[in-house]
């Protein structure tokens, strides 16, 4: 049947001078010698359609989470983690013990578990205060690790270094992480 469609248009070609019948001819004899030589495949074996779709980079970044905004607040490709911020004034001249406490007791406490990501300390000299940021994978986690026996142990090493608790600040924050062009350089 396909052979006697190609040879009707091929003959019913409405060109007076001819001229366009031998490269369409040669068109229809590829075609047809390519589909006649094709060896048959049981039903199933092998690929059907157009095959699979390719993915592209919007896709990619879009699985990534680029795109997934739960907080307007949130800076475009910052990757958001839970974090737990606190803050304390020091007595007089112990800002550098304090940092030292919290560095051998709280500090190893909380890297024993496997979901902070990352652990800072931060010291202000001009008002003797401590700030610690300690950055988790998921919302429980710094609970889970406050609840222990270990982390009460350590904050209490640590409070003996507080001015007094009046000035003691905790709050579960949110992160984000940005990357920088400075921070992609030293890397």
């Amino acid at each position: 049947m396909r052979r006697m469609m190609g040879r009707r248009l091929l003959s019913s070609s409405s060109s007076s001078s001819g001229e366009g019948e031998v490269p369409l001819a040669a068109y229809w004899r590829d075609l047809e010698s390519r589909v006649t030589r094709r060896k048959p495949r049981p039903l199933g074996s092998g690929p059907s359609g157009r095959g699979e779709r390719r993915v592209d980079e919007l896709e990619v970044w879009t699985k990534a989470g680029l795109f997934d905004f739960e907080n307007s607040r949130r800076p475009a490709g910052g990757v958001r983690s839970h974090g737990r911020l606190s803050t304390a004034r020091v007595k007089s001249g112990q800002l550098e013990a304090a940092r030292l406490t919290y560095e051998t007791t709280v500090a190893p406490v909380l890297r024993n578990d496997v979901d902070l990501v990352d652990l800072y300390v931060v010291v202000d000299a001009r008002r003797d205060e401590l700030t610690s940021l300690s950055v988790w994978a998921t919302p429980e986690a710094f609970s889970r690790v406050a609840n222990t026996f270990q982390y009460r142990e350590a904050t209490e090493a640590l409070a003996a270094h507080f001015d007094d608790l009046t000035h003691y600040r905790s709050d579960d924050v949110e992160t984000y992480r940005l990357t920088t062009p400075a921070a992609d350089d030293d890397a």
